[in-house]
């Protein structure tokens, strides 16, 4: 089995009574989730330069998440949303790292679903690069002839993940679903845990961004 099109005649066989097409759409989200998830297929961006003043930052279209940021080539921590927020409010406060100071980053959605950043302290310089490490998503693939990103023990994964979706949209099968849901979340704690082996262990510890008041 080494095609997304096998993929999906597992799916078709496991589930029952869908289409080629509605195998193809379980396949896909479940393959996204574990993309999304287990944070495996990724590449480093550009997100342009910094403007004085701002701190929010638009990210293209192309990418699911950020889990890396360096500013002026400085790493930023990952915060949250919360401590951008608290951060903005005085309720906390940047403790910035020496020699080199440092900041934080935060991803978020907007309103609109659109993936943005934000960087604390908000940039006073111009022009600064910013480069991310994210997470790219999966394109519709050529089914006949393309094989998944994953390694191949984890194409059972995305079976159970799709099969699951597909016995969740029939009542009176739903219950048969879980069992599948749970090999699929089991299957995206396993892709993490092969991508931290993958990039190595001991990696070098940033301190902490801010001082909580």
């Amino acid at each position: 089995m080494g095609r997304w099109a096998d993929i999906r005649t597992r799916v078709i066989n496991a589930v029952g009574d869908i289409t080629e097409s509605e195998a193809q759409a379980f396949v896909l989200d479940a393959a996204r989730e574990l993309n999304a998830e287990g944070r495996w297929y990724e590449s480093r961006v550009s997100l342009g330069t910094t403007t004085a003043g701002t701190g929010e930052y638009d990210v293209t279209d192309s990418t699911v998440d950020i889990y890396a940021v360096l500013v002026d080539s400085v790493p930023y921590v990952q915060a949250t949303t919360k401590d951008i927020e608290e951060l903005d409010a005085s309720v906390s406060t940047l403790n910035l790292g020496t020699p080199i100071p440092q900041g934080v980053f935060a991803s978020y959605y907007n309103t609109s679903g659109d993936l943005r950043v934000s960087l604390r302290p908000t940039p006073e310089v111009t022009g600064l690069t910013i480069v991310a490490r994210a997470i790219l998503p999966i394109a519709s693939p050529t089914w006949a002839s393309a094989d998944p990103i994953f390694p191949e023990d984890f194409y059972q994964v995305v079976i159970a993940g799709a099969v699951a979706l597909g016995l969740d949209e029939n009542d009176d099968r739903a219950d048969l679903a879980a069992t599948h849901r749970a090999k699929f979340e089991a299957g995206i704690k396993r892709l993490r845990s092969r991508k931290a082996s993958r990039i190595g262990k001991g990696a070098i510890q940033l301190p902490a961004p801010r001082r909580m008041r």
